[in-house]
């Protein structure tokens, strides 16, 4: 007997590759999400999820003193056709909730407000929502030894530099240290986020994939919003 399990849709009488059905079910999950997260308000999002961020919170200032504040860092590599970085950059700074909801899944507060950038997320594609407030800095002075280790100035001029603090130990930080470079046909992006050193492997490894989702989805925006009226 054949085991093998394969569903084959058509329509129109073409058929339709299972890839493309992904798209269409990714792209509606996206609008779903959106219209929940946006009928729901910042306040709602947080209370609903502030027992899952308040144990996120301990998790993460547990690894913290027991490693000393030391780092641990995650990094996703993406090469964009189409499209440079002043570009990307002018389109980023534009964009509005939904498309930074939409860039990734797990994206469930991003808004900008006095005490810097607001950012619910479920960082590594693992584990609960953390709860973070970072500010975007021009210069990476104050930065752990650790993290300026990475820089590349002389190959990736710009730097795209936030601090996020620890709720429950302030002076350890997520920190995103992201390096762009122009190329011949586009932009490369370095892009990196350290994590409290001791945090599960998971995390680390999961958020390879979180960047590759949305600095991909993100630099997609950028270009669609760049293009517009092409």
């Amino acid at each position: 007997m054949n085991k093998e399990f394969k569903v084959t849709a058509f329509i129109d009488g073409k058929e339709v590759s299972e890839i493309e059905i992904l798209r269409k079910e990714l792209e509606r999950a996206h609008i779903a999400l959106a219209v929940l997260k946006e009928k729901l308000g910042h306040e709602k999002i947080e209370e609903l999820l502030k027992d899952d961020m308040a144990e996120m919170d301990e998790k993460l200032a547990k690894a913290a003193d027991e490693n000393n504040g030391e780092l641990v860092c995650s990094q996703t590599t993406l090469r964009v056709q189409g499209l440079k970085s002043a570009e990307y950059f002018k389109a980023f700074r534009s964009f509005k909730e939904d498309v930074n909801w939409r860039a990734m899944p797990e994206h469930y507060l991003i808004h900008d407000g006095e005490n810097g950038r607001h950012i619910i997320e479920t960082c590594g594609c693992w584990d609960k929502p953390v709860n973070m407030y970072g500010r975007f800095l021009a210069t990476d002075e104050t930065a752990p030894e650790q993290v300026r280790a990475i820089r590349d100035a002389e190959n990736y001029p710009i730097l795209n530099y936030i601090n996020c603090p620890l709720n429950l130990r302030p002076d350890v930080s997520i920190i995103a240290y992201h390096q762009f470079k122009d190329t011949e046909d586009g932009l490369e992006v370095r892009t990196a986020v350290f994590f409290p050193k001791g945090v599960d492997q998971e995390m680390v490894e999961g958020h390879k994939w979180h960047l590759a989702i949305e600095w991909g989805n993100w630099a997609r925006a950028a270009y669609n919003s760049v293009h517009a009226n092409d």
